[in-house]
């Protein structure tokens, strides 16, 4: 990989206007193994935002069932807005979901519709202990490039579900998927076998971002290939976005 020759596409091609090419920076890759990460400087500020993983673990969002598989209710019940990523995975409920949007959630916000999509095919009920009235957590984002784009620009449920199929496949989900609910992505996810695969990763780069607080964003290659990126209006601070 050509570092300097992808640091350059990055910057001029894929993340950043030509007007504001002035305003940001890029620094990296910082590599382990077949992953780069490239970060994504700027003059963030404003109002921190609590992400939505750190929201329902301290129950200052609900996520509530409708019974409709396309839409869900969200509502913060918190003094501080919520930032809600479009990718961002719930569990539990009639079935696994993922939230389709981008969009802050203000304090206090009563109960808020949201576009989301299926990522478990074929449950519709009450899967052991969890209630089927609320989601208990949010811990994971999706995965894979195919996969976003199935969220986020096809927004086709069908090709949602396909992507989540190939997702497993391409992980081994005979070896991850657990059966009270094999098509869960959520519990593919969070499997033994695929949070030890990721274990080296985490502890090689999580910390990237610990001495750079104007970091607004980040864009990743994997076997040198650019993936995908994420630019923020803000920056990343930890387990927030602010």
């Amino acid at each position: 990989m050509k570092v300097a020759g992808l640091c350059l596409s990055l910057a001029c091609g894929l993340l950043l206007p030509a007007h504001a090419s002035a305003e940001y920076r890029i620094s990296g890759p910082y590599t382990h193994e077949n992953l780069s990460i490239f970060l994504i400087h700027g003059n963030g500020g404003g109002r921190n935002y609590l992400t939505l993983k750190d929201a329902v673990a301290q129950k200052k969002v609900v996520v509530s069932e409708t019974k409709k598989v396309n839409e869900l209710a969200v509502e913060n019940v918190s003094g501080e807005p919520v930032f809600i990523q479009g990718g961002d995975i719930v569990k539990g409920g009639q079935q696994d979901r993922v939230i389709s949007n981008d969009f802050v959630l203000p304090s206090k916000s009563g109960k808020v519709p949201v576009s989301a999509f299926c990522v478990e095919n074929g449950r519709w009920t009450q899967r052991g202990a969890e209630s089927p009235r609320v989601f208990a957590s949010s811990s994971d984002m999706i995965a894979t490039k195919d996969l976003k784009m199935a969220v986020k620009a096809k927004k086709s449920q069908t090709e949602v579900w396909r992507e989540v199929a190939n997702t497993q496949a391409a992980l081994g989900v005979a070896s991850v998927s657990v059966s009270a609910s094999p098509t869960s992505l959520q519990l593919t996810l969070e499997s033994e076998a695929v949070a030890k695969a990721i274990d080296g990763y985490l502890k090689a780069l999580s910390s990237v971002t610990t001495h750079n607080p104007d970091v607004v964003g980040f864009a990743f290659a994997i076997s040198g290939d650019v993936n995908s990126a994420d630019v923020y209006i803000t920056g990343l601070v930890c387990g927030h976005v602010a």
